[in-house]
């Protein structure tokens, strides 16, 4: 009787053991690089494109200072954010910037009825380009600090904000600008 129990016993073991290392190779090789397919090096064509749209996405995501963005353009300013008095919320404004650049600078003329209201210099950094308003002999409000921020869609479409800062308040509008 104890033999027949010894063989069983090792027929059982046996079979767990070939068990064990048959779940253990299966689970293995899930997850091995040898056996993904996604981890597989790319063919040239592959390689190709994928530089291709890395160097493509950074093009509409990085604006380069050209000449594409002088020109008129019809802005609209909507104010998010105020605790200025005399201004509200939802407040809307619509004015035409003339955009030029000169060596390296980006100068705005914004417009209201055809006369200059305020100039705007600045330059790019990152993806937008960054400006603050120009200090003018026949300003009124010369304590009135201006920033604009403007981020290019397109080659005529762009979006960003102006924040105005006074010594007692602050005035944020969403600026939407679309070129004529």
């Amino acid at each position: 009787m104890r033999g027949i129990f010894i063989k069983l016993f090792t027929k059982s073991i046996y079979r767990y053991f070939l068990l064990l290392l048959l779940v253990t190779v299966i689970f293995n090789s899930c997850g091995s690089p040898a056996s993904n397919h996604n981890n597989q090096k790319p063919n040239n064509k592959e390689e190709h494109f994928a530089d291709s749209t890395a160097s493509d996405s950074n093009y509409h995501t990085t604006p380069i200072l050209t000449s594409a963005i002088s020109g008129l353009w019809v802005v609209s300013m909507k104010c998010i954010e105020t605790d200025c008095e005399g201004s509200a919320i939802g407040d809307i404004k619509t004015e035409r910037w003339d955009i030029s650049i000169n060596n390296g600078t980006l100068t705005a003329e914004a417009k209201v009825n055809e006369t200059l209201s305020r100039l705007y210099v600045g330059q790019q950094r990152g993806e937008f380009y960054e400006l603050s308003l120009k200090p003018s002999n026949n300003s009124n409000n010369t304590q009135a600090k201006m920033l604009v921020k403007l981020k290019p869609l397109s080659n005529d479409h762009m979006e960003g904000t102006r924040e105005i800062f006074r010594d007692d308040c602050h005035i944020v509008y969403s600026l939407e600008l679309n070129k004529q």
